[in-house]
């Protein structure tokens, strides 16, 4: 039987053999649970084979080469092992899609912001983009974690799975 991750991007790419106009590369990024959000957060119920879509043989070649993008969590940035991240650049060069972190991107302080989701510590960017450099990845996209909402909204909610992010 075939893993979650690997069905849902043969899934992916039998979509895309059907349109009668296939989007473009631009067009496309993907993203999922990865293993440090799932234990963090309990996704209990969401597969545990995300690190397979980064093996040499991963059957989705045909969905892979339709992509932009592959984006990751802050959290899988700073706090996957070095060998998850490893794994994942490398597969992600050997099929020539770019690297997208989804970042926080207001500064908590001890006024405002500390455990809020879209806020991180003032060298948090820094500190994941010399852990991704270490491997050979380099950031080619950022995609902001709700800045405006929780920016604006937010008024001392705290979110215990965001504390490690921080």
């Amino acid at each position: 039987m075939r893993s979650n991750a690997v069905a849902s991007c043969m899934l992916l790419a039998s979509l895309f053999n059907g349109l009668a106009q296939p989007a473009a590369a631009g067009d496309v990024w993907l993203s999922a649970i990865d293993p440090v959000v799932q234990k963090e957060q309990k996704h209990n119920d969401t597969p545990k084979d995300y690190m397979n879509l980064f093996r040499p043989d991963a059957p989705w070649a045909t969905a892979a080469s339709g992509l932009r993008a592959f984006k990751i969590s802050t959290q899988f940035g700073l706090r996957s092992t070095d060998d998850q991240l490893r794994t994942l650049i490398d597969g992600l060069k050997r099929r020539h899609i770019a690297l997208a972190v989804e970042l926080a991107m207001l500064v908590g302080t001890e006024r405002c912001g500390i455990t809020v989701e879209g806020y991180a510590s003032p060298n948090g960017v820094e500190t994941l983009a010399r852990r991704i450099n270490k491997f050979g990845g380099e950031i080619d996209y950022v995609a902001m974690g709700e800045p405006v909402w929780m920016g604006h909204v937010a008024k001392g909610v705290t979110h215990p799975e965001i504390r490690g992010a921080l």
